[in-house]
Formats: C-alpha cells, structure tokens, sequence
C-alpha cells in the first residue's frame, strides 16, 4: 500500500470468512501503511448482502454499500 491511497472496506459484522479479528488487523496495517482506510461493518448482514438474487441479500445494508461506494468513485 502506498501513504494516502484511498481503501474502502465493506464487511458483514457476522461473516465467518472475515471475523472482526482479521478485519481489525488488516485495517491497522492499511493504516500503520498511511493508506486513506475507511472500513464500514454491517451488523446482521451475512457474506452476500449486496446480492439479491441470493438468501443473503439486506436490502438496506446493500444501499448503504452502493450509496458509499459510488460516492467513493465519484
């Protein structure tokens, strides 16, 4: 990672493939790096949240991750 290079991070808070404990260190390491880091947790949302064509889906969460990942790129 190179100082100040923008990095959003999108988690559920429940997801067995990324447990708080990996997400908080790879977040202090992206920010030990100066990476620009901004990590957001969705609480009750499981791996596929933002799929609605799977059981997964959170229509709220995923227009919270939409919402902030288009506001990102623009």
């Amino acid at each position: 990672m190179r100082p100040g290079l923008p990095i959003q991070l999108h988690v559920a808070d429940t997801d067995p493939l990324f447990p708080e404990p990996d997400v908080s260190a790879w977040q202090e390491s992206a920010e030990a790096a100066r990476a620009d880091v901004q990590v957001f947790r969705y609480p009750k949302a499981g791996h596929y949240f933002s799929d609605p064509a799977l059981p997964d889906y959170d229509a709220t969460a995923a227009a919270q991750l939409w919402s902030r990942s288009l506001a990102f790129l623009t």
